[in-house]
């Protein structure tokens, strides 16, 4: 087989980037190897396609060996030198690109070789070119203050070697140090307060002391950045009412200059500290996390090289079923579905168009929907024949749900992929749903017998329906 880890990189790399691969290897700068050139033709044809690397003249390492090398008997030394060699290439070729598209880098380094008097005339040029990129930068982020700070130093450093230092260039070198080391300080700070938040674990990142304290007196907290990573600290660590939390969701839709990552993270704060409070009993915070949700798919902030990951799909559509937003989680579905993986895309569009179906109380569409999903995972499968339980309980077809009870239970026990606490959960759905049709309605000693078994299960898949199930025998 040939190497899976040359293969994986090489098929993340876009159409337009495996061409200009191409070009990287062609060059005598980068490469002087001929044969890598002739590897990576061979099996650029299945990476342009996007086609999986199946083939034995592609994927059997004798059978390239032998297209490479027809008259010379196998080595396989050298053919994993080859993977090797071109998997480094590969990711050289990645670094470069990276450099590229970060103008400010490429300029600001060449600071450094030209820091010397016999080339100060292109020293100086470079140096206005750098501040003219950093003027015109929209982004305010770590890195921008990390940049300006290796310019103001640099050119303090220059003034030096002339015998002409001017302090104000120091100061201000020292301001950006502080800026690019508070930012990200505070960055850190908060995803460790997250985590202690849901896990309990001991303190890692080191705190300096007075550190608010003095984000005030040097007043770093006007910069928008800083200050925006100071409320999420303080949200996480004060018990208030919301302050904070509504200053920082305040500041990040006011404020322009937030780099896609740290947008990323802020919303990311604000939709915890929401589930925080959801899960605190304060249901108000269900609409504030969908109003956030909304906003981030607005921005574009959930969206990374138009994918959507999963989760945050499986939210939105969670969080704007349980506010009732019936026509825009269909939208949503109808419109977002697209950025999910493609082996996904389909099942995820029919099962969550049957969840709403069945939030809409539309209990005939929900089962015509459910039928075009395929179970081709176990999670599909819980989910797919929960819905059409609880359906069926719904629509009082007693009879399919009695035949559905028993072949869920059957496949609960048989399926090996499931874990005994999630067979658990649903084993214990199936019974409290079959014990609730036989319940009579107004048959005050059954019913209260049946809930007080329910809220001492703690193992029960769909509770809070199941719940809901018995409040209307009462």
């Amino acid at each position: 087989m040939l190497s899976n880890k040359l293969i994986t990189l090489l098929k993340s790399f876009s159409s337009s980037d495996l061409l200009r691969f191409r070009k990287y290897l062609v060059s005598p700068f980068f490469n002087e190897n001929e044969n890598l050139t002739a590897l990576y033709d061979l099996l650029f044809p299945y990476l342009k396609n996007k086609e999986e690397i199946h083939p034995p003249q592609i994927s059997d390492k004798r059978a390239v060996w032998k297209t490479l090398f027809p008259k010379e008997p196998y080595k396989d030394v050298k053919m994993r030198r080859l993977c090797s060699d071109l998997t480094k290439h590969g990711l050289s070729f990645l670094s470069i690109q990276q450099f590229k598209d970060t103008p400010l880098a490429a300029t600001t380094y060449l600071l450094d070789p030209l820091n010397d008097a016999a080339l100060s005339k292109q020293y100086e040029h470079i140096c206005r070119a750098a501040n003219e990129v950093q003027n015109t930068s929209d982004i305010n982020n770590a890195d921008y203050y990390f940049y300006k700070y290796q310019i103001q130093w640099n050119q303090y450093q220059f003034k030096l070697k002339k015998r002409t230092p001017f302090v104000e260039d120091f100061r201000k070198a020292d301001h950006y140090l502080d800026c690019y080391y508070y930012l990200n300080k505070l960055r850190n700070y908060c995803d460790e307060l997250q985590i202690k938040n849901t896990t309990s674990t001991e303190d890692h990142i080191s705190k300096p002391q007075d550190l608010f304290d003095y984000l005030e007196k040097e007043q770093l907290l006007k910069i928008p950045s800083i200050r925006a990573y100071y409320y999420a600290t303080q949200m996480f660590l004060q018990s208030d009412e919301g302050t904070n939390f509504q200053q920082l969701k305040e500041l990040v839709l006011a404020t322009t200059t937030f780099s896609r990552n740290d947008l990323y993270n802020l919303f990311n704060y604000l939709m915890n500290y929401c589930v925080r409070k959801i899960n605190a009993g304060n249901q108000d915070f269900f609409y504030q996390l969908f109003d956030l949700y909304k906003i981030a798919l607005d921005k574009k902030v959930l969206l990374d090289k138009d994918r959507l990951d999963f989760q945050h799909y499986k939210n939105i559509i969670g969080i704007s079923l349980k506010v009732k937003e019936y026509d825009w989680a269909e939208f949503f579905i109808q419109n977002y579905t697209k950025y999910l993986n493609e082996d996904t895309r389909d099942n995820a569009l029919n099962f969550n168009l049957a969840k709403l179906y069945f939030s809409q109380q539309q209990y005939d569409k929900v089962i015509e929907q459910l039928s075009t999903v395929q179970y081709n995972s176990h999670l599909y499968a819980l989910g797919c024949k929960t819905i059409l339980l609880k359906t069926y309980f719904e629509l009082q077809e007693y009879q399919a749900l009695d035949s559905l009870i028993d072949s869920f239970r059957i496949y609960i026990r048989r399926n090996q992929f499931i874990s005994k606490e999630v067979k658990q959960q649903y084993l214990n759905l199936l019974r409290f749903t079959k014990k609730l049709a036989g319940t009579i309605p107004k048959d005050k000693p059954a019913i209260k017998k049946i809930t007080n078994q329910i809220q001492n299960c703690k193992a029960l898949a769909g509770k809070n329906w199941v719940l809901e199930k018995v409040n209307e025998l009462v």
